[in-house]
């Protein structure tokens, strides 16, 4: 009967976190009405069409990846390969692009909290604390609410990857890649006997599988693994060599070396060598916010993760020593003087939120009062994600920009794919730059601030040319142009500078399409 209960009690918050992060979705769609079209994505829509523009690439039968936003063509390179896979199935079942990302990220959701609350389970002493933790997990965020009125936008609103609520709502691959992680860190593999070979053998094939979907997923949740699984090997064995050898995590590092090393290898090789790439990944800086900014944003369960540790250490509890290399790996790696920090807080908060429900269920679990302590815990930790989804509501109903297109848009989308070459490079402006590569799958001179080559430099002529500032411009650069895109963000620019002798090839509603003159 307990685990009957136990299983319904998981699936209600599997229904309940898929159910919340979903429905809005669905009320986009019918928000658009007859003039706009839903761009598939509520939260970081600029990261989601470079998603849906990948997928486009597996869509039309593509196996490597090439930059979708630059005009420069650049090598194939295997790379983004889950998007490239997810492309492969939309074509194979008939599913949109959109369809089929919305259901990988369903699916991911439900691994992804499967997977939580088996991870959460290893940890806690009781059933009790294990729901809790679980809950506070799955549904919680920071303090960040309170600082909102003050124009202040922290961390737990935005960094999807750090939170699984958000990592739900975001995208397919952030719950992909913790579903995969908590696997790695929790799967038993203790050091094997003669007799116990093929067992043991299994288990270290599950785990270069795992490692190794993981590196396709998340590259860097393979190297934070590997961080957390070495940082606990050298607590466990003092740093001594005889020690390390007999570490069940020691064993494990192996493991997943095999299954993620090479990948990780060839993504360092390939960005490092391939030009287009090395310039792709030093503009891709994603910066560690402020101290302040990540104690609001992981507060008040950061505060009791910080009594649970020193209660571990002071009544000499056996500690979570997982969770606790995890917690100390995430936030020393943010402040490391390079420019990927942020990619360091991928789940930060599970381990977070588990500890601070170990705390909870040591000092406060059989005290008077213990429910409201608990109702107050989850009235702080919840309303950040509530915000999150009006905000969206609020979005649809002004139908932003961001995320809808106008019917014109989309239709002059449809021309483009159906009626230009697949190699053809699209002047517009960036909004509609984004936009066009995720839809088309043709090229465009500027559209990502990480994903186009030279990127500051293309955004500055795309929006000179539109304000005809052409004197600020270099010609040449607009010479390999076949086709320019006039909407209503291209005239929101300015539009298309008076003079230009254009050929004028497609025009319906709000939409104006020319062949270039370069």
């Amino acid at each position: 009967m307990p685990e009957r209960r136990e299983r319904w009690f998981v699936l209600a918050v599997i229904t309940g976190l898929v159910i919340l992060t979903t429905v809005p979705y669905i009320v986009a769609v019918n928000y658009a009405g007859e003039e706009y079209v839903f761009g598939g994505f509520l939260l970081n829509p600029l990261d989601g069409n470079t998603y849906l523009a990948k997928m486009y690439q597996g869509w039309r039968g593509d196996v490597q990846y090439t930059l979708p936003y630059s005009a420069e063509e650049g090598r194939g390179t295997f790379m983004f390969i889950f998007y490239l896979i997810l492309g492969h199935v939309a074509r194979l079942s008939g599913f949109s692009l959109l369809l089929t990302f919305h259901v990988f990220r369903v699916f991911a959701t439900v691994l992804m909290l499967i997977t939580l609350f088996h991870f959460i389970g290893v940890f806690t002493p009781d059933q009790r604390t294990q729901r809790l933790a679980f809950i506070l997990a799955a549904f919680g965020a920071g303090l960040g609410w309170l600082l909102l009125p003050f124009g202040v936008f922290t961390s737990d609103f935005w960094v999807a990857e750090a939170y699984p609520f958000l990592s739900a709502y975001a995208n397919p691959h952030f719950p992909l890649s913790l579903a995969l992680m908590l696997f790695l860190l929790t799967i038993k593999f203790e050091r094997p006997s003669w007799v116990d070979k093929l067992r043991i053998g299994y288990k270290g094939l599950l785990i270069v599988l795992a490692a190794f979907l993981l590196a396709i997923v998340s590259p860097f949740g393979v190297v934070l693994v590997l961080l957390v699984l070495l940082t606990i090997t050298l607590w466990e064995s003092n740093l001594s060599l005889s020690g390390i050898k007999q570490s069940e995590y020691a064993n494990r590092i192996v493991w997943v070396l095999l299954g993620g090393g090479p990948l990780l290898i060839y993504y360092l090789w390939v960005t490092n060598n391939d030009p287009l790439l090395r310039i792709w990944n030093t503009q891709n800086q994603t910066s560690s916010p402020p101290i302040w900014d990540l104690i609001i944003s992981f507060s008040p369960i950061l505060i009791l993760t910080t009594f649970s540790i020193i209660m571990m250490f002071k009544k000499k509890i056996q500690p979570a020593k997982i969770l606790i290399c995890w917690v100390l790996i995430g936030f020393s790696m943010l402040y490391i003087p390079w420019g990927l920090q942020r990619r360091f807080m991928m789940g930060l908060y599970i381990p977070l939120a588990t500890l601070a429900a170990i705390w909870i269920a040591q000092n406060l679990i059989n005290r008077r009062g213990y429910k409201i302590w608990i109702g107050l815990l989850i009235i702080l930790v919840i309303p950040t994600n509530i915000i999150v989804l009006l905000a969206a509501r609020h979005g649809m109903q002004a139908n932003d920009p961001a995320i809808y297109h106008t019917n014109g848009e989309a239709q002059a989308f449809q021309w483009i794919e159906n009626h230009t070459a697949s190699d053809a490079l699209i002047l517009s402006s960036p909004e509609t730059g984004l936009l066009i590569p995720a839809h088309t799958g043709r090229r465009v001179l500027y559209g990502h601030p990480y994903e186009t080559v030279n990127a500051e430099h293309k955004e500055a002529i795309v929006r000179n040319f539109f304000r005809s500032n052409f004197e600020l411009i270099d010609l040449d650069s607009l010479k390999d142009v076949d086709y320019i895109f006039e909407g209503p963000r291209e005239r929101q620019e300015g539009g298309i500078p008076q003079g230009l002798n254009l050929h004028k090839v497609y025009q319906k509603q709000d939409v104006i399409i020319y062949e270039s003159i370069w």
